[in-house]
């Protein structure tokens, strides 16, 4: 007798459908930017923004045949790129393990194929290159063999389903990227991997080592913050109640990455193994670095669920919206502070090792210094213009001060410029090719807000907004040979410049505008366009319904 079909619970049904939507606009969006090429070459002569190609890059074609496993040596390279560049998906990764394992052949051979997929991307010399191949067929090996896996409760099986939901994430495949994050914490859940640090779930794992535990719970960490990722820019309901989550956060990060026996690796590997315990105790944001992101990760994902839900009809008073929107504030305000406390500007003293030594730890760690500042402040800046740009959204319901207004719009413009001087500095400091996967949305964001502010003329910051919007686009351009999306970002740039090219042809002046107690600038006369959820992406039948400020008119 044929089993029942396991029924698919609504919510499950909805994110997926969500996805599916938006990997559907990928297409759709290809088409508005054909039609409206001519017209933004014509639009804003000033702006830096260059139209890019009108076609969203595809999978490029898979090889014959599937490549094989590299040597070693391009493992240990992969790996220690990734535990800066990709700090989250690479938050379990222990280097000497993995090398130690990797000797003995005791790895999973689809993680192997998995770390590839999302770590191959060190390799690329353009957009276009061979390398592109190489990754889709590591993905491609590497998701045939997760299928065939006997067992799931690998904790690296797990791992595997983030890194690549990385790789899927990055080539604009949010879908196939949402299937293997849901894959991962469906079975991270069933291992209670959730609640590994529960009283009453002692005797459940009290075979494991304390080591075995930490890397349990940093594949856990791994992966919230991919479903808080995946919250942030697709308005999908979200994967994980932070009240069911009893896990703590992982601590002692430099040891975690270097620490313990290790044999056969490079001189790097080996000097930072020796460096290991004494800078994990001498410097704090070696030890605390994912206690602030993580916290901040935290934030975002009950952040992006309140703004998801925001408008919806059950919605509660302005007051108590006005409330929870000060508290988000004020929690942000006070993570950014500790982060400042801690991010100090990285000691180059080396800690009475030999010059040659020295000299590979200190460089060592002001990039990873660099990297985990640009991470955590980025991610702080983002969360804060996404709280401030829902306030610039109007319902018929709303009732809100001018002044109000006034104030957050100020606000906004001052957040916007704040990450556009992060990323000046991260462009003279960090390499790009160590930039995480998500600054392209943080850069977006921000960018998004200036554009709005570029059409204040008279504002008494405008020379900093223009500069600061082409910071901002110009970053956004270099991420685009390691992500595919940031194409996709690019391409929604040259639709809201043409929107508010649309809104500013029109006859409106301040003293005839209703929006004139709004305003900011005598030229502030329009709705600001903005994001009327948490993400830009909510629906795909038309942009225009993610958008406040296109079609929308303001409150009388």
């Amino acid at each position: 007798m044929p089993r029942p079909k396991k029924k698919t619970s609504p919510s499950e049904t909805s994110r997926k459908n969500v996805l599916k939507n938006i990997e559907n606009k990928v297409s759709s969006i290809q088409k508005v930017v054909a039609k409206i090429k001519t017209d933004f070459q014509e639009s804003l002569p000033n702006t830096s923004l260059n139209p890019p190609s009108p076609s969203t890059p595809t999978d490029p074609p898979l090889p014959q045949t599937t490549s094989e496993l590299p040597p070693p040596h391009e493992f240990q390279e992969i790996a220690s790129v990734i535990v800066i560049s990709l700090p989250m998906a690479a938050m379990p990764m222990r280097i000497p393990d993995f090398l130690n394992n990797l000797s003995t052949n005791t790895l999973p051979t689809y993680f192997l194929y998995s770390l590839l997929a999302a770590g191959y991307r060190i390799k690329r010399s353009s957009p276009d290159s061979q390398i592109v191949q190489q990754e889709a067929a590591y993905a491609e090996t590497a998701s045939k063999l997760l299928k065939q896996a006997t067992t799931r409760s690998d904790p690296y099986y797990i791992w595997s389903c983030i890194l690549l939901s990385v790789y899927y994430s990055g080539i604009c495949k949010p879908f196939t990227s949402f299937e293997h994050v849901g894959n991962a914490i469906n079975v991270a859940k069933l291992l209670k991997y959730h609640q590994l640090d529960l009283p009453t779930n002692k005797n459940l794992f009290r075979n494991l080592s304390g080591e075995q535990k930490e890397f349990r719970r940093r594949i856990w960490w791994s992966c919230y913050v991919s479903a808080s990722s995946i919250l942030s820019v697709s308005a999908i309901p979200k994967l994980i109640d932070n009240k069911d989550c009893f896990v703590n956060l992982p601590s002692n990060d430099f040891y975690w990455k270097y620490g313990g026996p290790i044999q056969n690796c490079s001189k790097q590997l080996k000097s930072l193994n020796v460096a290991s315990l004494k800078v994990n105790n001498a410097i704090p944001l070696q030890k605390s670095f994912y206690f602030f992101s993580l916290k901040a990760h935290i934030l975002s994902t009950t952040v992006s669920d309140f703004l998801t839900t925001r408008w919806n009809k059950k919605n509660k008073s302005d007051s108590e919206t006005s409330n929870k929107i000060h508290s988000f504030i004020t929690q942000l305000e006070q993570i950014k502070t500790q982060v400042n406390d801690v991010f100090q500007p990285s000691s180059t003293q080396a800690f009475s090792y030999s010059d040659t030594e020295a000299l590979i730890i200190n460089d060592h760690l002001k990039t990873l210094h660099s990297t985990q500042l640009l991470y955590t402040k980025a991610l702080l800046n983002f969360i804060k213009v996404s709280l401030l740009q829902s306030e610039l959204v109007f319902v018929d319901s709303r009732n809100v001060s001018p002044e109000s207004i006034r104030s957050v719009k100020s606000e906004l413009i001052q957040t916007a410029l704040a990450q556009a001087g992060l990323f000046q500095w991260a462009s003279d400091t960090i390499p790009i090719m160590l930039w995480e996967s998500e600054t392209a949305t943080w850069i977006f964001t921000s960018a998004m807000a200036l554009l709005n502010a570029r059409l204040l003329k008279d504002h008494h910051l405008i020379d900093s907004i223009n500069s600061s919007y082409t910071i901002l686009v110009q970053s956004l351009r270099s991420t685009q040979k390691y992500y595919d999306f940031s194409h996709l970002y690019m391409q929604y740039l040259v639709y809201i410049i043409t929107a508010i090219k649309n809104k500013n042809d029109s006859d409106l002046n301040l003293s005839s505008n209703p929006n004139s107690k709004f305003a900011i600038s005598t030229q502030d006369f329009q709705p600001w366009i903005v994001p009327i959820y948490s993400s830009f992406q909510k629906f795909t039948c038309c942009n225009d319904s993610n958008f406040f400020g296109i079609k929308n008119s303001t409150n009388k």
